[in-house]
């Protein structure tokens, strides 16, 4: 018997259906269109993120970088850096660690900018995640969502009766 809270049944018939993305861009990226149900890296950004901090870097021998992992301290902001080509790193840019999982999410918007780099533009993707109830979630609070009485939540049924 599947789990009660499992909502696992929102990505199958008679509601929803997960969809491969709509063919590639020519450099690869997937394509995907505002209200499609995709599989989508959240991420759960802290009140006080862990940096991985370049601590020395070799461009002759990448090999030989060194980071430091640590909590960020505001007091004690990382300095700047040379740039890390092998990570995609500019030289004001750090790493952030942050915890996340792989989730549904419901795309709001796509869009295509020459913000960074002119020459290569980057897709972006907003989503609007999909999680599930738990067992702290009592009823009364489950119903409420489901007549929409938060704006910043909304349900979508696992299935339907039978």
């Amino acid at each position: 018997m599947p789990e009660p809270l499992d909502q696992t049944g929102l990505l199958c018939n008679p509601f929803y259906e997960t969809k491969e993305p709509l063919g590639r861009d020519k450099k690869g990226n997937p394509r995907v269109s505002p209200g499609q149900l995709i599989w989508a890296h959240q991420v759960y950004p802290p009140n006080r993120p862990m940096i991985i901090e370049v601590q020395g870097y070799d461009p002759r021998d990448p090999s030989k970088t060194s980071y430091v992992f640590r909590k960020y301290d505001p007091a004690k902001p990382p300095g700047s850096h040379f740039p890390v080509k092998e990570l995609n790193l500019r030289s004001d840019e750090n790493l952030y660690v942050m915890q996340g999982k792989l989730r549904p999410a419901i795309v709001l918007q796509t869009i295509t900018t020459d913000y960074y780099n002119q020459q290569n533009p980057e897709p972006y993707v907003w989503t609007a995640p999909c999680f599930t109830f738990k067992d702290k979630h009592k009823q009364d609070y489950r119903c409420r969502i489901a007549a929409m009485q938060y704006p910043h939540l909304f349900y979508l049924p696992a299935a339907l009766a039978e």
